[in-house]
């Protein structure tokens, strides 16, 4: 999944402080390849619309990849109302244990 290691705030300050507006190059290139990759995802799941996540209807390592991609998303304003199958995907890990047990609000809010 290629929005992860891109999005890594590490690898995104970094390559933001290579311009002369860090905030804005950070932000604009989170958003841009958040914003990307869940388009792309949304047409790859769209495959099978009937499927409660990803790929079946079972929890996969992609749903495990996608969930924290949306946080990103939201943390970083990336709409993403319009890709049906993702909000499906993200209602049906909602009351899961193992999803719930594994969201980065229960270790805390994130670092700056």
């Amino acid at each position: 999944m290629e929005i992860r290691p891109v999005c890594n705030l590490s690898v995104a300050t970094h390559a933001a402080n290579l311009t002369k507006d860090a905030n804005a190059a950070k932000a604009d290139w989170i958003t841009h390849v958040i914003a990307k990759g869940l388009t792309n995802l949304e047409a790859l799941f769209a495959q099978d619309a009937r499927a409660t996540f990803s790929y079946g209807d079972t929890p996969t390592l992609a749903d495990c990849c996608l969930i924290p991609q949306l946080y990103n998303a939201e943390r970083w304003g990336v709409d993403y109302a319009n890709h049906r199958r993702i909000q499906a995907i993200a209602e049906a890990t909602q009351d899961m244990p193992a999803f719930a047990d594994a969201h980065p609000d229960t270790v805390g809010p994130p670092a700056p």
